[in-house]
């Protein structure tokens, strides 16, 4: 185990990618083989004796569309990573701020470049005070 994460760290993740592999209705084994991983080293994952790697991550995302986000800190019980209940007071905080700072800038953006933005700000700050001095980052990066 790294000195990254704790064991308790392992079992919820754990906890997450049995509920994945549930959800896809396959056993340890035949998940693990479709990952293209040891059926013992998965059953390790799952269980909490190991750290997963960020190459399972990625094998989860490529074969399953797990989120690794998902996997790694939830929320929810959903493996893509959309169950999680949006707040609209903050996507409005965040569109408000948008366009604020694009008209000070006096920057148009496309309509695609815009959502893309907005939608990065939110899963940004979906978990953390919303700051719009954030927002400038982000729109320098989009523009």
């Amino acid at each position: 185990m790294s000195k990254l994460s704790t064991l308790n760290d392992n079992v919820v993740i754990g906890h997450r990618l049995a509920a994945a592999r549930e959800r896809v209705r396959l056993s340890q084994t035949e998940f693990a083989e479709r990952l293209g991983i040891s059926p013992r080293a998965y059953q390790n994952y799952e269980r909490g004796e190991r750290e997963a790697p960020a190459t399972v991550l990625r094998l989860l995302y490529e074969t399953f569309g797990i989120d690794p986000l998902w996997v790694l800190i939830g929320p929810g019980t959903d493996p893509s990573g959309r169950d999680a209940a949006v707040s609209p007071d903050l996507v409005e905080q965040i569109v408000v701020a948008v366009e604020q700072r694009l008209q000070r800038i006096r920057k148009p953006l496309s309509p695609e470049k815009k959502g893309r933005v907005i939608r990065l700000l939110y899963q940004h700050f979906r978990d953390k005070p919303f700051d719009p001095a954030g927002v400038t980052d982000y729109l320098t990066l989009a523009a």
